[in-house]
């Protein structure tokens, strides 16, 4: 079953902004950490780019998902 299309929060280079966390009902500490730890699974460091949804799905820019935000502790 395909995934369903979720909204591109944040596809630019650098950090997402808090706005980004906020809309997902993270705060900005938690949503950081979270991304890191999904970087960090998939041998990727901060300066990585990846694409972030609204759904809290990760992937990197080839569309390949790496994580969820919110599967995250």
């Amino acid at each position: 079953m395909a995934r369903p299309r979720a909204r591109i929060l944040w596809s630019e280079p650098g950090n997402p902004s808090d706005a980004g966390a906020r809309t997902l009902g993270m705060t900005p500490r938690r949503f950081g950490r979270a991304l890191h730890k999904i970087k960090a699974a998939n041998d990727l460091s901060g300066a990585d780019r990846v694409i972030i949804y609204s759904d809290g799905s990760v992937t990197d820019e080839q569309g390949e998902l790496l994580g969820n935000l919110y599967d995250e502790d």
